[in-house]
């Protein structure tokens, strides 16, 4: 299982080398001596908001790193398996998605090579809680650090592949998370870190949210409920 903070400082240990001093000192009092900004601030006597700066320059720069020489998903750290087989008339997956509110909008993924709209997130991988693996996936995708908010439920997702035509058996739990960063909720549009993808990030208006080809369509009448939904869709 593997927390943001696992997931920073296994990069950090590969990458540490590419990173300037301040950067490596500052990232070290934070997520090793588990320092506050307000305590690096105080011992480094700089402001709260530089310390803040320099441990999101490190972050990206991590990242960044990462995604263009992958040293890390090669590793055996992260030889783990996703939650997936096919059988020949049939895939399943078992997967999380995640939703993040923003006043009156939520941040949805646009799957711009097939033209729809759904909720951030990926497989879950053996051995992997479901709340660690959305913390994960969005922290790959973004590299923003999110948090649990609640469990939003579970939809038992049928359909058919957008990229195979084939029959999908698919699990899918929801959480909402919230932002570690009051900053993140500021930015206009988020960055898909990872490079194989074509999608993008978006704030859509939640009341607008039937205006898009939203996927699986059921969950746009959930999108404010109040208690844990167990849904079955089944899409043609």
């Amino acid at each position: 299982m593997m927390e943001n903070r696992e997931y920073l400082n296994n990069l950090f240990d590969i990458y540490k080398d590419l990173l300037t001093t301040i950067e490596q000192e500052t990232f070290m009092d934070y997520y090793e001596e588990d320092l506050s900004l307000t305590e690096i601030a105080e011992n480094r006597h700089i402001s709260k908001a530089s310390v803040s700066k320099t441990l999101k320059q490190v972050t990206t720069k991590l990242i960044d790193y990462e995604t263009k020489l992958k040293i890390f998903e090669n590793n055996s750290l992260k030889n783990t398996e996703d939650i997936s087989f096919k059988l020949p008339n049939i895939t399943f997956n078992y997967r999380v998605g995640c939703l993040i509110k923003k006043d009156a909008y939520i941040l949805l993924e646009e799957n711009t090579d097939n033209n729809y709209y759904s909720f951030i997130g990926g497989r879950v991988k053996l051995g992997e809680t479901s709340e660690d693996a959305i913390i994960r996936e969005f922290f790959e995708e973004t590299g923003l650090e999110t948090s649990i908010v609640k469990c939003l439920g579970l939809v038992e997702n049928f359909f058919t592949s957008r990229y195979t035509n084939g029959s999908c058996h698919e699990i899918l739990i929801l959480y909402e998370l919230k932002f570690n960063h009051q900053e993140d909720y500021e930015k206009d549009s988020i960055i898909n870190k990872e490079a194989s993808k074509t999608s993008k990030f978006k704030w859509i208006l939640t009341e607008n949210i039937t205006e898009y080809n939203f996927k699986p369509s059921i969950l746009a009448n959930y999108l404010n409920h109040k208690e844990i939904f167990h849904l079955i869709n089944k899409d043609k």
